[in-house]
């Protein structure tokens, strides 16, 4: 996964520059699209269903609290 984000900034404008910024935008921005969905299919290969079963109960619990508190915490940030 490293070596596929050091290749991108390696190929991209900022590295050898065999990319433009402005010429073919939309071409780059589906490879880049295509690439992080490719990367997720990979990641996903990798999880045992055994460890998914074990912590799927904590896990859940820590993601509805994280988007409650940054409800919370954005309404704070409105409201004062």
């Amino acid at each position: 996964m490293i070596g596929y984000l050091f290749s991108g900034i390696l190929i991209g404008p900022f590295g050898i520059g065999l990319t433009h910024v402005g010429d073919s935008h939309h071409f780059i921005e589906l490879f880049s699209e295509l690439g992080i969905a490719l990367l997720l299919f990979m990641v996903g290969l990798g999880l045992n269903p055994k460890i998914i079963k074990e912590h799927g109960k904590t896990a859940l619990g820590v993601g509805i609290l994280q988007i409650v508190g940054t409800v919370l915490i954005g309404f704070l940030v409105v409201w004062a």
